[in-house]
């Protein structure tokens, strides 16, 4: 069963997944499997990093560089 916690980080992803890409840049946002990646990376490092979960849009959004450098094996 899923958390309510859970529910809103999910939503809290899914806005600023969107206003990263759609509102900022202008561009379409990348296919789902990106996005479901992304959410994994997340639940990993912002555990790591802030201990625990954030529905904040600027701290979801601010790991998005670190995604992309982790998908560029940087």
């Amino acid at each position: 069963m899923t958390s309510w916690k859970e529910v809103l980080f999910h939503e809290a992803v899914d806005d600023a997944w969107a206003y990263a890409f759609a509102m900022s840049l202008g561009t379409r946002t990348p296919e789902g499997a990106v996005k479901v990646k992304f959410i994994d990376f997340l639940k990993i490092r912002m555990v790591e990093v802030q201990g625990e979960l954030s529905t904040d849009l600027d701290d979801i959004i601010s790991f998005i560089p670190s995604f992309i450098e982790h998908l560029g094996g940087s």
